[in-house]
């Protein structure tokens, strides 16, 4: 049989650079986007330290949470201060430190523990984070579970559906239950609350302080807990429906009704005292709190500040308004002392959190996510993070997502957190922020070197056998006076001329 001749094989042309240049665009173009790059691949993300360092930032931890990611997703991520609660579509919660432990305690970025409170698929509001209690709504309940471990510590079954987030503030949780009504129980039903000690303690040491002198009331400025003798259940009057979870307030706690009625509950030495203040219209999303004062954007394009008031017992006022160009599409954002409001397809406005002055305008439209090493970080209109200088509103950044398409609004904190559907998680702060810490951390302990450390005495010389004797006997005991020397002694063995 003939031996057959090979085909010809066709030799690869090379591309030229018209050609290259094409195919690299069609490659970044078909990356961008297909947007769902797995969350293992952190080249060119936020995730990737490099990435991160060359926007300002620097990674503080990349974490993965363990949960059912075939048919559920992340639902919601509430940033606390030492404390990041991670809750699943699943049922599930978990629970992360921000925060760096003493020795023996978890790292920053550690996975503390999961629990599953819910049944899958059910819509759950975002949990409250306590100081050592973490309230989460279930089904027609809520739950409380211990921070450090996780542990069930108490179950309660809400006779209305669960709307808004939940609150855990001091020794009290706090949960919007029904149409106009916000449910209080406490933090440790067993125990008697931390804040009922003080009191008593405080009660006690002002009736030691009155006694001789007629003082029965308290001092001016010193609180009184009037609910020290109830740890029952008790519902407080919304005002109108609640569709977000409250926050804290000063000494106490503020909600906004769905009519735009803001109810701020505070607690100073006359008691608790109930303000109110009619922002007229509907919110456009939630406020944001700083030291005594509540900045609110609404429906209406409305942008206001709130303030507390200390004349009369406390009250809220109006410390600023001001009219927007357009209707807000969420609430304000607070970056420094600039207040930042996006206001959809007209772009964003910063004002200035004193005086409400415009500061900066910006055309370019997006939904902001937080505010970060001077910047506000926001999605565009692409589904890219990009952010601007949170003081001049001028353009800085913009980075691929990959599969990071999760952020957790962050209005206050200066951190942000970015999730993938499959439950990675990282959490970046301001370039530097790591090293503050630990030369704070460093300045905590106490120095050495700066203790002055007394000289040890040196023991005295033992005395010798052979040492030569003095030539006086010690002072007399009785008279203080020095004792008379004795006379020489003759030697018996010397000559008669030598004596």
């Amino acid at each position: 049989m003939p031996a057959t001749a090979p085909a010809p094989t066709r030799r690869p042309r090379a591309l030229n650079a018209r050609g290259r240049h094409a195919a690299a665009w069609a490659v970044v173009l078909l990356g961008l986007a297909a947007g769902s790059a797995p969350a293992g691949c952190l080249q060119g993300t936020l995730a990737d330290e490099l990435t991160a360092d060359r926007l300002g930032l620097e990674r503080d931890w990349l974490v993965q949470v363990p949960f059912d990611s075939s048919g559920y997703g992340v639902s919601h991520v509430v940033v606390g201060d030492d404390l990041v609660v991670v809750q699943t579509g699943d049922g599930g919660v978990h629970a992360i430190s921000a925060t760096d432990g003493s020795a023996g305690e978890p790292c920053r970025g550690a996975l503390l523990w999961s629990a599953h409170v819910a049944t899958g698929g059910q819509p759950v509001p975002p949990a409250g984070i306590g100081r050592d209690l973490v309230a989460v709504t279930g089904g027609r309940g809520i739950v409380g579970l211990e921070r450090r471990t996780g542990a069930v510590r108490w179950e309660h079954r809400l006779q209305g559906s669960p709307i808004g987030g939940t609150l855990v503030l001091g020794d009290w949780v706090y949960q919007p239950e029904g149409a106009s009504s916000i449910l209080r129980l406490p933090a440790n039903p067993l125990g008697k609350p931390a804040s009922v000690v003080a009191a008593e303690a405080a009660a006690k040491a002002e009736r030691e302080r009155a006694k001789g002198k007629g003082k029965t009331k308290p001092a001016r400025g010193e609180q009184v807990d009037d609910t020290a003798a109830s740890r029952e259940p008790l519902s407080l009057k919304a005002g109108g429906t609640l569709d977000l979870a409250p926050q804290a307030f000063g000494n106490g706690l503020a909600w906004v009704t769905r009519d735009g009625l803001l109810v701020a509950l505070e607690q100073n030495q006359y008691g608790w005292q109930r303000a109110e203040f009619d922002l007229v219209s509907t919110p456009a999303g939630p406020f944001v709190i700083a030291d005594k004062a509540i900045f609110a954007a609404t429906t209406a394009a409305d942008l206001a500040r709130i303030e507390s008031s200390a004349i009369g017992g406390g009250g809220l006022r109006l410390g600023w308004h001001v009219r927007l160009d357009n209707v807000p599409d969420d609430g304000p954002f607070l970056v420094g002392d600039v207040v930042v409001v996006s206001l959809g397809e007209a772009g964003m406005r910063g004002f200035s959190a004193a005086t409400g002055d415009l500061v900066w305008e910006t055309c370019v439209p997006g939904t902001i996510v937080a505010g970060c090493a001077g910047r506000i970080w926001f999605l565009d209109r692409a589904g890219r993070l990009a952010s601007l200088d949170a003081a001049t509103g001028a353009p800085r950044d913009l980075v691929c997502l990959g599969g990071f398409s999760v952020a957790a609004p962050s209005r206050v904190a200066d951190r942000l957190i970015l999730a993938s559907p499959d439950g990675a998680l990282v959490a970046l702060s301001p370039r530097g922020a790591a090293a503050r810490r630990a030369a704070a951390a460093r300045e905590s302990l106490p120095n050495p070197a700066a203790t002055p450390v007394a000289p040890t005495p040196e023991p005295p010389a033992p005395e010798s056998p052979f040492d030569t004797p003095p030539e006086t006997e010690p002072d007399d005991a009785m008279t203080g006076e020095d004792a008379p020397a004795k006379p020489e002694e003759e030697d018996p063995f010397a000559a008669p001329g030598d004596r």
